[in-house]
């Protein structure tokens, strides 16, 4: 986007274009900024202070998605490793162990952790050594 500002810049200093560049200004502050992640505290008419934003700004759309993007992975790892540990659970101590674990689960978000609570799901001779071990640590 930085690139794009400098050629809308010296347009705009053409006298021809006098009118545009404030309603230019207007619809980049409007429907590009937003997009980008740029806040805008106010609408400027200044076509130089907007696309003085567009040429600083060092987090992209591309960038954005991409974090945006990485969280959604996590969290449906996440999901997925809880998912995991209960069928795990109910498989190997019988009905209801599901359901306790999934309380004890509930808001760990740490993958490492729960990387960690299934091998010990793998030792545990029972439901009750599993849970007692998941609040002991």
């Amino acid at each position: 986007m930085g690139r794009a500002a400098t050629p809308i810049q010296a347009w705009a200093a053409d006298a021809a274009h006098q009118k545009l560049p404030s309603a230019l200004a207007a619809w980049i502050t409007h429907a590009i900024l937003p997009d980008l992640g740029i806040v805008v505290g106010r609408v400027s008419d200044d076509l130089t202070e907007v696309l003085g934003m567009l040429k600083h700004k060092p987090w992209t759309w591309a960038d954005r998605m991409r974090d945006e993007g990485q969280a959604q992975m996590r969290a449906e790892m996440q999901r997925s490793m809880v998912a995991m540990l209960l069928e795990m659970a109910e498989l190997r101590f019988g009905s209801g162990s599901a359901e306790r674990l999934a309380n004890v689960l509930e808001g760990i978000t740490d993958t490492d952790r729960l990387k960690e609570i299934g091998r010990w799901a793998v030792a545990c001779e029972s439901c009750e050594a599993l849970l007692a071990r998941i609040q002991e640590s």
